[in-house]
This record gives structure tokens, C-alpha cells and sequence, in this order.
């Protein structure tokens, strides 16, 4: 994994999915469930808040399940600095 994506927090991923045009769907516990389609594409990752850094089987699942490109997600905290 790139080691930019290691230490990522919840509040993090979750702004960085809005500003991607994700709305929040559902909140199942600590599992926020965020929704956006594409066409006739849906995707819908899953974050789960619990206050501290994400591990990596979960970021990459987030990645996988947002359609949003890899490369984004290993600047995303230079993007969130920009907007």
C-alpha cells in the first residue's frame, strides 16, 4: 500500500468522499454507508468511524467500492487542503 494512505482517519475519508460528490446513505453503528451513481453505475463504500486510523484491508476495500482511482486517493490530503 502507498504509504501516503497509511494514518488516514474516518473524518478524513468521509470529507474527501463528499467533496467527490458521495451523499450519505446510511448509518448502521459505527458504519457510514455513502452512495453516488455514475450513469448506470452505483457505488456505495463503506466507512467505519471509530476514531482512530483505518486499516489497510478496510482502505482498500473503500477504494475498491468507490470507483474513484487509486492515484486520487493517494493525494487526497493535498486535495483537501485545496478545497
Amino acid at each position: 500500500m502507498d504509504s501516503r494512505l497509511k494514518n488516514i482517519r474516518p473524518e478524513e475519508v468521509r470529507r474527501f468522499l463528499e467533496k467527490h460528490g458521495f451523499v450519505l446513505s446510511n448509518v448502521y453503528g459505527h458504519h457510514w454507508v455513502y452512495y453516488k451513481k455514475n450513469g448506470n453505475q452505483e457505488f456505495m463504500p463503506q466507512v467505519i468511524d471509530n476514531n482512530k486510523q483505518l486499516y489497510e484491508p478496510n482502505i482498500n476495500e473503500m477504494i475498491r467500492k468507490s470507483g474513484i482511482p487509486k492515484a486520487d486517493w493517494a493525494s487526497f490530503r493535498e486535495y483537501l487542503k485545496k478545497c
